[in-house]
């Protein structure tokens, strides 16, 4: 009699289990980076946004290894993609603008460009 299930040392002794933790491993890695990289008290939104765009840019260089699942690539940087976009709102662009570092990248960035105007007004309404 053994303490552990009979199924859990089936999955455990399955290589392909090691492949595929392996990915998931590769792709959780950036994110709990940038997790430990913010969990100071002198973090600010436009430093977690950095944090965020560092991430996405990391994740779509993950190159695919022969053992990788396809499509747990593409559904990881889709859904990696989907919350960023959900998060990249109005105040995290001023954020990024008010940031003396990332002005350009805040007007320019491809999902959301947002002008000098926008930014202003954004402001104003906080205001």
């Amino acid at each position: 009699m053994s303490p552990v299930a009979p199924d859990v040392i089936k999955i455990i002794l399955n290589p392909d289990f090691w492949n595929m933790l392996e990915q998931v491993i590769r792709f959780c890695k950036p994110i709990v980076d940038a997790i430990g990289n913010l969990e100071s008290r002198e973090a600010n939104l436009a430093d977690c946004m950095l944090e965020l765009i560092r991430v996405a840019h990391v994740l779509f260089q993950i190159e695919q290894d022969d053992f990788d699942n396809v499509d747990f690539n593409n559904h990881a940087r889709t859904i990696f993609n989907r919350e960023f976009q959900a998060m990249n709102t109005d105040i995290h662009g001023l954020a990024l603008f008010l940031h003396p570092l990332c002005c350009r990248l805040a007007i320019y960035q491809a999902a959301k460009g947002r002008s000098f105007a926008h930014n202003s007004l954004v402001a104003m309404g906080l205001a």
